[in-house]
């Protein structure tokens, strides 16, 4: 009808012409395609294979998004359970990476109540309640990082501390019961913590600002006492 010619070239197979007509009637029934251009929807009715199950070359690019709530369903090689994958209605843009490991997926169904080992690399969001039942490793020994509490830290003794050397000593920090909020606030100095336990007999030079109370006997056995 253009003025040009064309050719149609009829294949040596037995079969049924295919038109724009009864193109949605056809069924093929076995063999294979080396290549399919589709435009609109595609529909297919029963089992498809995708790719050479002995090549490596095969491969499948989506390039629209996959629509649907559970869009897609896999089955296993015995028995007759299946897998299917559902997408909550997301609210913004997301992203998933699966990383260069293998390994299993883990969900919240999967997840075990005791993990025997775990390493975190860069940032971590707990929610939820954690236990540790064993030693924690927090940052690198040979870089300095930083450890950010944000939450308060409850129990009477919330913190427990090991020496450098051997033994079975320990050090708890104790917390009573606060009537009130309160701020301990820690001086720009270095020093030793003075309790009531290692406050020493006799303090060779002290300097009180404000005001200081003296519960019991007080001995000044120097020349000059400034007051």
């Amino acid at each position: 009808g253009g003025g040009g010619e064309s050719e149609v070239s009829m294949p040596e197979a037995n079969g049924v012409v295919i038109t724009t007509g009864n193109l949605r009637d056809i069924t093929m029934e076995g063999g294979s395609v080396s290549s399919l251009g589709v435009q609109g929807d595609f529909v297919v009715g029963g089992s498809a294979v995708l790719g050479d199950a002995g090549s490596d070359s095969s491969t499948l690019e989506i390039k629209s998004p996959v629509a649907g709530r559970f869009p897609m369903t896999f089955a296993g090689t015995e028995g007759d359970g299946s897998l299917t994958l559902g997408v909550a209605d997301p609210s913004v843009d997301s992203l998933v990476s699966f990383p260069e490991a293998s390994g299993r997926i883990v969900t919240t169904g999967s997840l075990p109540s005791v993990l025997e080992e775990v390493t975190v690399i860069d940032r971590a969001l707990v929610k939820g309640a954690v236990r540790m039942l064993s030693d924690v490793s927090i940052g690198p020994r040979i870089a300095r990082t930083s450890l950010d509490i944000s939450a308060p830290i409850s129990s009477a003794f919330p913190m427990t501390f090991l020496g450098a050397s051997e033994g079975n000593g320990r050090l708890s920090l104790g917390v009573l019961d606060p009537s009130e909020e309160r701020v301990v606030t820690f001086p720009d100095v270095s020093g030793t913590i003075l309790t009531t336990g290692s406050m020493p007999n006799v303090l060779e030079a002290t300097t009180f600002l404000g005001e200081a109370r003296f519960i019991g006997g007080a001995s000044f056995g120097a020349r000059d006492v400034v007051l």
